[in-house]
């Protein structure tokens, strides 16, 4: 009696999922020919799609063959995990400029929105400070003041985890430097609030209005001491110094 190649394993994935995550092509198209669908959903909700788009492992380099064959037999690009995330989500936050181009080649939705946060493949890139494929997501025309239900664009995701190159990039193609999220905080803002002096310098030069207040209403200095860093003298240019005191303290732009 044959083995129900669609079954699942032990750690809830099935064959083709182990064989999509592995690379190995061969392995992936006899099971595709023997008609296991390259749509399986297997543990957390991924497909072997969204395997693919994993993890860069010592055998997994550039594995876009994987990907083109999973593509080319119709793998659905739009397919959401758990999280809420497609492969071109799980790729574009990683940093996997190879697959990306596949996926949105093979018509991954560029502006997709996924994970808990409703937001965008370029939001997380930006995010997680993947400079490589926010590069291309922009070049091939992804929406630069996308954003989430929380309305952070990706200018303020990059902000607030201190990724100044790709601050750099999303200023460069002229993202809003003073667009304020739900709760009333700007790029700027998110900076001082972690702390990021060389973001947050870096917007100061390039326009950032220090005086916008957020809905608390709270100004920046107050904002970056609430992060945990109190104390801090951010200089910008020869004749200013934002100095960032205690919520308790004066403070001074």
């Amino acid at each position: 009696m044959g083995a129900n190649l669609n079954s699942m394993s032990e750690d809830g994935d099935g064959a083709l999922h182990h064989a999509a995550f592995s690379s190995q092509p061969a392995v992936v198209e006899l099971f595709l020919e023997l008609g296991i669908s390259p749509n399986i959903i297997g543990k957390y909700g991924e497909t072997p799609l969204h395997k693919a788009t994993r993890y860069f492992l010592p055998w997994q380099v550039n594995n876009e063959g994987m990907v083109r064959i999973l593509l080319d037999k119709g793998a659905n690009t739009e397919a959401k995990n758990m999280d809420g995330e497609t492969p071109l989500h799980r790729a574009a936050k990683r940093g996997y400029e190879i697959q990306t181009n596949l996926l949105l080649d093979g018509g991954a939705n560029i502006e997709a929105r996924g994970d808990n946060h409703d937001q965008t493949p370029l939001c997380l890139a930006a995010s997680y400070g993947s400079e490589s494929t926010v590069k291309l997501l922009l070049n091939r025309g992804a929406c630069i003041d996308t954003n989430s239900h929380t309305r952070q664009t990706p200018l303020h995701l990059a902000a607030m985890n201190g990724h100044d190159m790709v601050v750099t990039m999303l200023l460069n193609n002229s993202a809003n430097i003073n667009g304020s999220d739900r709760s009333g905080y700007t790029p700027l803002s998110w900076a001082a609030w972690g702390g990021h002096e060389k973001v947050l310098n870096l917007l100061l030069d390039r326009g950032a209005n220090p005086e916008l207040l957020s809905t608390e209403p709270q100004q920046l200095p107050l904002v970056e001491a609430e992060g945990g860093h109190d104390g801090a003298s951010l200089k910008h240019g020869s004749n200013s110094d934002v100095n960032f005191r205690g919520v308790d303290s004066d403070h001074v732009l």
